[in-house]
């Protein structure tokens, strides 16, 4: 239906992309090929130099003949960030992002992930010797996993998952 690109100062911008049907069988009748959902998005993105971040939200909009307003997928917010920090001769970035995944029918979730990474070289008889580690975290929590429907991945048997990846490279 429409797009928006507007630059709000040399840091900041905002995007917003709408896309909606009124009738969910219209373009499947009309169009020669129909896409199965829609998508429309709304956000403000942060850039300065190494650093970015954003808030952003989404509606997916299904049209396939067993979609339904219900099932619909809303993701709001959405917020990324990545900050680095210039040290020496080394270098270390911070990233989260954080979603909230939720429709009136069906399992909700939310997420939030985070990784600190340290990126450092060394320099031995002509030889550049990098070193990167890191870890991620990742927080899941899901709410009415009950109402899945039967093609659902989500299992019954936690509502809250927790995971942990520490890697370390040498090259």
């Amino acid at each position: 239906v429409g797009d928006a690109n507007y630059k709000i100062d040399d840091k900041w911008r905002m995007e917003a992309k709408l896309d909606k049907a009124s009738d969910r069988a219209y373009m499947h009748n009309y169009w020669d090929k129909a896409p199965n959902y829609l998508t429309s998005n709304a956000s403000f993105v942060y850039s300065d130099n190494l650093d970015y971040g954003s808030i952003e939200a989404y509606s997916f909009q299904g049209l396939r003949a067993v979609d339904s307003k219900k099932t619909d997928i809303y993701t709001l917010p959405m917020m990324n960030l990545h900050k680095v920090f210039l040290l020496d001769s080394s270098k270390v970035s911070f990233d989260s992002n954080a979603v909230n995944i939720f429709r009136e029918t069906g399992v909700r979730s939310n997420r939030i992930s985070a990784k600190l990474e340290w990126d450092k070289t060394y320099y031995y008889n002509y030889q550049e010797i990098k070193l990167l580690s890191n870890i991620k975290a990742d927080l899941y929590h899901f709410t009415d996993k009950s109402s899945a429907d039967s093609t659902s991945r989500v299992s019954d048997q936690k509502n809250q998952v927790i995971r942990a990846i520490p890697t370390l490279e040498l090259s």
